[in-house]
């Protein structure tokens, strides 16, 4: 099967839904080329998934393989970024998914991004790292104007555990605006970190 025909075949696999793990795992491989194929799948006002099959479960089978090509390099994320800012979202989302410094050092520029979605993205991608390189990047994101964003930062400082969060949870729970959840959470955290600190 010629390349172009393997591309077609694995696009098609998305679409309809058919080993879908397996067409991820292929476009991952293929880095830019893939990342290319599948920004421009997303673009494609023309496509729409078979019969019985919901656009939301499209889409996420569609960026998966997004996912996939930041684990094995995320430099085609960082780049295209620049190239097609349309996809920005998607790009800093799916960055999460690389270990990489580069894909670390992206997602805490764009923490600081205009839309809090993108912001909200990139604090998630943060929020599973253990690296006090992320610790300043998380604070200030725990004052965030948005909730999913402030409450991203507050799950990566739990798992964090830092002493330097006590001030700024103190902020945060004097919002009226947390959910019970939040609440609970950030008390909880704040507590264990008082207890540790005497």
């Amino acid at each position: 099967m010629a390349n172009a025909e393997k591309l077609r075949d694995l696009i098609a696999r998305l679409i309809s839904g058919n080993d879908v793990p397996a067409s991820q795992a292929r476009l991952g491989e293929l880095g830019q080329r893939g990342l290319d194929v599948i920004l421009d799948l997303m673009e494609d006002q023309a496509v729409q998934p078979p019969p019985g099959r919901h656009p939301r479960d499209l889409y996420e089978d569609v960026t998966g393989a997004l996912w996939k090509i930041a684990e094995v390099d995320p430099e085609p994320l960082i780049t295209a970024l620049q190239r097609r800012p349309a996809h920005t979202f998607a790009l800093v989302w799916n960055l999460g998914a690389s270990r990489q410094e580069a894909a670390l050092q992206t997602l805490i520029e764009y923490a600081a991004h205009r839309d809090p979605m993108v912001r909200w993205a990139a604090v998630s991608g943060l929020s599973g790292r253990r690296r006090k390189l992320v610790l300043p990047t998380l604070l200030r994101a725990l004052k965030d104007r948005s909730n999913n964003v402030s409450f991203a930062a507050l799950q990566g400082l739990a798992r964090y555990a830092d002493h330097s969060a006590i001030l700024p949870l103190q902020h945060y729970l004097t919002s009226k605006r947390l959910q019970p959840g939040e609440r609970r959470i950030a008390q909880e955290l704040l507590d264990k970190l008082q207890t540790r600190q005497r």
